[in-house]
């Protein structure tokens, strides 16, 4: 079959020198046209029909086909060696009002005296392995005990995985559960901790503003985004 769309052909003129035909015809143009806008609908049809079938059938490698188990529990001694992985990472204490530790020995001390004693704060796990913190903590006062702070880490190689926020989301509801009369849920972040904002956005909480030299870490006073969940707002 010969192609319609080759226009191109030569042939030898009265003077014996090769000439070249004319351009297409119209005839050939419209067929050429007509042959590309199917050729660019057949190209999309298969683009969309290659997104269709990433959705329903998405390709699965061997970390993401085990689904994570996150869960909440009160710390233990024997988490020392996890604690360590993510307590002595600067990456992690950058933010914070703590240091990162130097030696097990302090962390261990800081295990045992302060996150085993207090009422609410919990290891975050995976597989019952802990890769992170969150804690609720309550005011110290007859007057103050209506609010209480909430405050969370997690380990750098978890971060962005959606780990914080689900942690934090369990944690919500279970301190206005076992704190029946907590009235206003406060939580504090840094300014340019845009990820740590992004969790409490995510679990309802309102931005409040920013506290001017509101908070001191590592030396100096620096600026603080407040949020807050009341009792009355919709649980995350």
């Amino acid at each position: 079959m010969k192609n319609i769309f080759k226009h191109i052909s030569t042939s030898k003129s009265h003077s014996g020198q090769i000439t070249r035909s004319p351009g297409p015809t119209p005839f050939i143009k419209r067929h050429r046209l007509k042959h590309e806008k199917q050729r660019r609908r057949g190209k999309k049809k298969l683009e969309r029909a290659r997104r269709r079938e990433l959705q329903v059938f998405p390709e699965k490698s061997e970390s993401s086909s085990k689904k994570m188990e996150i869960t909440i529990r009160p710390f233990k001694i024997s988490d020392i060696d996890d604690f360590m992985v993510y307590g002595c990472d600067e990456r992690v204490a950058r933010l914070t009002r703590w240091n990162a530790f130097n030696s097990k020995e302090e962390a261990l001390t800081f295990l045992k005296d302060f996150c085993i004693p207090q009422p609410f704060f919990r290891s975050i796990c995976i597989d019952d392995h802990s890769i992170g913190y969150v804690f609720v903590m309550r005011g110290s006062t007859e007057y103050e005990k209506y609010k209480a702070v909430l405050g969370y880490a997690v380990a750098a190689e978890y971060w962005g995985k959606g780990i914080a926020t689900t942690a934090a989301k369990m944690t919500v509801r279970q301190a206005f559960k076992e704190f029946p009369d907590l009235v206003r849920l406060e939580a504090f972040t840094a300014v340019e901790n845009e990820a740590s904002q992004k969790v409490l956005e995510k679990l309802g909480f309102t931005k409040e503003g920013v506290l001017r030299k509101y908070v001191y870490i590592k030396g100096a006073n620096v600026d603080s985004t407040i949020f807050s969940l009341l009792s009355t707002d919709p649980m995350p």
